[in-house]
């Protein structure tokens, strides 16, 4: 019966805490097995000038870059699959521009991200000001260096934001959405396409006209890591540093991160389908590695091994009787 009791009490503790984990639509999808997931987007995004800055047509800085990504497919589901809508929201500040580099390379280290705006996209203000009745607080409690937020809702083939490049978005995440992980981001950087395959020429990055004319053309190609900052997959739940090459490369920081985007790309966005006013589209694979946390791992390890000792001196005790 003591044996029964154990081995049930251990089960019981294992599937509460996996269930507790996997309690969300992202948390059904991801592994949770010490392998990465990955999520394939296809994305919209736009630059508001700043309230000081004037429409010279190049970034600047306190300009706001903002976007929305649509999750197609994470780790082979497709998103008709996931038994509802997963979508994201990213927010940032440009806080310096490097004007003397005309195309190339732009890195957070010449073309600074901030994010620190995020919560202006979902409406909701930097003070606590509510959301369809809900506070700031109510958003994991993540503070304005997040960057991006992750977004559910249980309804299948539901979209976000207007397509019109509209991304206050207040009025559209109503408490049928919920908000499952959000993240700030370490570092970013922009490698400008060929633009002239005779000449070599590459595209400018800091000219918001200078952009393939073709729909669907790659004008630059982007990495980028970021830290999770909060979520919803339960107190047991850690996230493994992901390893990007080129972000190593670039800021020979290690190229670590809790979520990594290994190979996305900025192209110009069809106009038919997502809206006038979206200035590119992106795309790419976020990679991200939630495990149950080490402690977890060490309780189940005890409860197995104390439950095997257990029954081991209960067949002892019976032989020698």
């Amino acid at each position: 019966m003591k044996r029964f009791t154990i081995m049930f009490a251990t089960a019981f503790i294992m599937v509460g805490l996996c269930a507790n984990a996997k309690a969300s639509i992202l948390g059904n999808l991801v592994s949770f097995d010490g392998s990465s997931d990955t999520f394939e987007d296809a994305s919209v995004g736009l630059i508001l000038k700043g309230a000081n800055n004037s429409d010279t047509g190049q970034l600047q800085i306190g300009d706001k870059i903002q976007g929305l990504v649509h999750f197609n497919n994470i780790d082979g589901t497709a998103d008709q699959d996931f038994g509802g809508s997963i979508w994201a929201a990213y927010a940032f500040v440009v806080a310096s521009v490097n004007t003397t580099e005309a195309g190339g390379i732009v890195t957070s280290s010449t073309f600074t991200l901030a994010g620190d705006d995020v919560l202006s996209v979902l409406g909701v203000g930097s003070s606590g000001n509510a959301v369809d009745g809900r506070t700031e607080t109510s958003y994991l409690g993540r503070t304005e260096t997040s960057s991006i937020v992750i977004l559910e809702n249980k309804t299948s083939g539901l979209g976000l934001g207007s397509t019109d490049g509209d991304l206050g978005l207040a009025g559209n995440i109503d408490d049928s959405w919920s908000v499952v992980l959000s993240a700030s981001l370490n570092n970013y950087i922009a490698s400008a396409a060929e633009k002239n395959p005779i000449t070599g020429e590459k595209y400018d990055l800091k000219d918001l006209s200078d952009k393939p004319s073709t729909v669907d053309t790659t004008f630059a190609n982007f990495y980028a890591t970021f830290n999770v900052t909060g979520h919803s997959f339960g107190s047991s739940t850690d996230f493994l540093d992901i390893y990007n090459p080129i972000v190593d490369a670039a800021f020979s920081d290690g190229g670590l991160g809790e979520i990594s985007i290994a190979d996305g790309s900025l192209k110009t966005f069809n106009s038919a389908t997502s809206g006038e006013d979206w200035d590119f589209a992106d795309d790419g694979n976020y990679l991200m590695n939630p495990v149950p946390e080490p402690s977890t791992i060490a309780i189940w390890a005890a409860l197995g091994l104390g439950g095997c000792g257990f029954v081991a001196r209960r067949r002892m005790k019976a032989k020698k009787a």
